[in-house]
This record gives structure tokens, C-alpha cells and sequence, in this order.
């Protein structure tokens, strides 16, 4: 995390500034253009290798924009946003186009909530049924 931050404080700017587009991508070229998917995979893939220790190797592009996706979805929630509201922060944050793509990530949490309902539910009989 502290590379990734000293990256976007002291790094990205840098790389921006060599390039003549304009652009909202966090991990930039040398030159200052926003990595190619073949690139962010090579990226991705040398990090892991480089630092297999300590980084899952399901860390892909992908695993990360969902992981994103899926935090942000429990956010919005839990800040009382409505759901078509969330649809929309969570595809403007993530760069899409589509409302629709977003629709997985409210089913996910709100599949997550029914689990911890029925975990609370068993938990409190099983208590009840001790006593």
C-alpha cells in the first residue's frame, strides 16, 4: 500500500505530464499513456512473481477491479444510498457505461447479508436451545 500511494503522490503526475492525453488511469506507461491490457497483465504477473511471498496469485486486474467493486457496493450501503443511486456511483467509479454490470455486485451483498442473517438466526437458537 505504501508504494502504491508514493506511486500516485510522487510517480503519476510525473508520467502524466509526458504524455499530451489526458487521462484518469492510475497505472501509467514510461511515457505517460494508460496501459494496454496485455501490459497491466505482464504488470500484474511480474509483481507477483516479484513479490510471490506476500501477493496472492489470484492478484489479476480483474480480481482487483472486483474486489473494488464489491467494497464499494458496502459502503454505498451501509451509507443508506438507494440502489439505483448505488448502480450509478459504482459505474461512474468503475469507468462503465452500463447500469446492468453493476447489478452483480448489489446481489452479492445482498446475498452476504442473508448469510450473516441466517448465521445470527442459528447462533441465537442454538444459544436458546443451551439454556
Amino acid at each position: 500500500m505504501r508504494m502504491l500511494d508514493r506511486y500516485i503522490v510522487e510517480w503519476r503526475e510525473v508520467l502524466e505530464q509526458k504524455s499530451s492525453n489526458e487521462t484518469d488511469y492510475l497505472i501509467l506507461s514510461d511515457e505517460g499513456d494508460p496501459l494496454s491490457h496485455s501490459s497491466l497483465t505482464q504488470l500484474f504477473s511480474r509483481l507477483r512473481s516479484e513479490y510471490s511471498g506476500s501477493l496472492p496469485e489470484i492478484l489479476t486486474p480483474k480480481s482487483l477491479r472486483h474486489t473494488f467493486s464489491s467494497r464499494m457496493e458496502q459502503v454505498l450501503r451501509a451509507a443508506g444510498m438507494e440502489e439505483d443511486r448505488r448502480k450509478q456511483a459504482l459505474a461512474m467509479l468503475r469507468g462503465d457505461s452500463s447500469l446492468e454490470s453493476q447489478s452483480v455486485y448489489i446481489a452479492q451483498e445482498v446475498e452476504e447479508q442473508a448469510r450473516r442473517a441466517l448465521s445470527d438466526y442459528q447462533k441465537k437458537l442454538i444459544t436458546g436451545f443451551n439454556k
